[in-house]
């Protein structure tokens, strides 16, 4: 499951709700503010991540010749979504884009596309 099925489901996992509630009672503004809590969320440790990197660093430190070199930042993950990593798109890249949205929308529309001029 991915996409925006999922991200109902984690919100009413998260809410304590049913997912047909939680679809029920949330706005379409108040869904895309959650999309958008959730991201920001992922990308910034939370107070579990800090116990855990201390754990990995209290481990590595007995492991160590020099235990004052290991630093608690050196456990703490880096977590950016994969939107956020990707290169940005060539001319070429965004007109396929385009193409293909184009075509999809003709398709769930009925409607025939326009002529292709060369």
């Amino acid at each position: 499951m991915t996409g925006e099925r999922l991200a109902w489901w984690q919100m009413a996992d998260r809410l304590g709700m049913s997912l047909q509630r939680c679809q029920r009672e949330t706005t379409s503004t108040e869904f895309l503010e959650w999309l958008e809590y959730v991201e920001q969320d992922v990308e910034v440790p939370q107070r579990m991540d800090f116990y855990l990197a201390q754990i990995a660093a209290e481990i590595r430190r007995s492991m160590v010749r020099n235990p004052n070199s290991v630093k608690l930042e050196n456990f703490l993950l880096n977590l950016t979504l994969r939107s956020k990593q990707h290169k940005p798109l060539t001319e070429t890249e965004k007109q396929m884009r385009m193409a293909r949205s184009k075509a999809a929308w003709y398709a769930v529309l009925g409607k025939k596309p326009p002529p292709v001029e060369e």
